[in-house]
């Protein structure tokens, strides 16, 4: 921050304050060579007419408007919006994932310790969070409370077993192309981040639609994947314990697990590093597995991951009349003038 002494007249121009000065000045000039010719016959004394033009000066000193003007520069970031998708099928309550430490936790755990950390790399962004399963939905519209896209991934709940169709990782693309349509007409040269947080799964019938579509609005982003490809026991989630499924960060199965239908054998979920790996290159982003030593953190490393905020420089500048010592001298000069005359005048009583 710097600042510096500038002046602005009140009345608006320098062309008004010049001819304030003109009257002033004319009329100080024109009195003292009066005074000047009748001195001998005059009360004023010379100590008089150095106050009244001390008087005259400070008043086109307060006329010029002396301001201090302090200029900052601040770093600000730009309308940057930042898409989440998460992975809600019930896969992700499989409790094989691993976030920075050796410890089992569920992918739906997982998935939400990378939002958190995506909210704090992308601090000042706006963000749209979607969930996808048996459907998807856009669960926190464009916002840049940070706290609500935390509070949203904390309340994420994995789909029951009895209404899931199988996991399709194509799920939300329609919602995630009107999404980012809408982005990009409100904010044309904004950036996108998108970020796909999923075990990359894919076990419903037919083929996979392509991302490729989203690389057009996608400036940067990855494919987040949560789970092991050594894979673990699905649980079976039911409407009474998805919830608490849910929000167990450690594995827990209280109604037992999913039982694969042609083997009869306990189902098993496996990351598929291949399909994140596709959906990430579909719409031009990196690949992230997270593990003991992995985590979203790893993204800002300044790799081919590394995220990308426009930053712009805004000026600001503030403006502080500088008027007070010069009114405190004009009273004085005034009060001076009134004290003299006061006393001059008492003479004739």
């Amino acid at each position: 921050m710097s600042a510096r002494l500038e002046f602005s007249p009140f009345f608006g121009s320098w062309g008004w304050f010049a001819l304030l000065a003109v009257v002033l000045v004319a009329a100080f000039a024109t009195s003292l060579v009066c005074w000047i010719r009748h001195r001998d016959s005059a009360e004023a004394t010379a100590l008089d007419w150095v106050r009244r033009g001390g008087l005259v000066l400070t008043i086109l000193a307060l006329a010029c408007g002396p301001s201090v003007v302090s200029a900052s520069t601040s770093s600000a970031v730009s309308s940057t919006t930042v898409v989440v998708a998460v992975d809600v099928t019930g896969s992700m309550a499989v409790g094989d994932a691993r976030y920075g430490t050796t410890t089992a936790i569920t992918r739906l755990a997982a998935a939400r310790q990378a939002v958190d950390d995506l909210t704090t790399m992308y601090a000042g962004a706006r963000f749209e969070a979607i969930s996808f399963g048996s459907s998807s939905s856009v669960d926190v519209p464009a916002t840049a409370d940070a706290q609500a896209v935390r509070a949203w991934a904390k309340g994420l709940e994995v789909e029951p077993t009895a209404v899931s169709a199988g996991s399709s990782l194509a799920q939300p693309l329609d919602t995630l192309i009107r999404t980012m349509q809408e982005i990009r007409s409100k904010r044309p040269k904004a950036p996108i981040a998108f970020y796909y947080i999923s075990d990359g799964e894919q076990t419903s019938r037919g083929g996979r639609r392509t991302f490729s579509t989203l690389r057009q609005f996608v400036t940067t982003g990855a494919a987040i994947g949560v789970g092991s490809e050594k894979g673990g026991r699905v649980p079976l989630v039911t409407a009474s314990n998805a919830r608490a499924i849910s929000i167990s960060a450690t594995p827990t199965a209280p109604n037992g697990y999913v039982t694969d239908p042609t083997t009869h054998k306990p189902g098993i979920s496996r990351l598929s590093r291949h399909e994140l790996a596709s959906i990430a290159d579909e719409f031009s982003g990196g690949t992230l597995i997270t593990s003991a030593t992995k985590t979203v953190r790893s993204l800002s490393s300044g790799s081919s991951l590394s995220f990308r905020l426009e930053q712009g420089q805004k000026r600001h500048r503030s403006r502080t009349l500088l008027v007070w010592p010069f009114e405190l001298l004009a009273f004085a000069l005034l009060l001076w003038e009134l004290g003299v005359d006061v006393y001059r005048a008492r003479r004739y009583l």
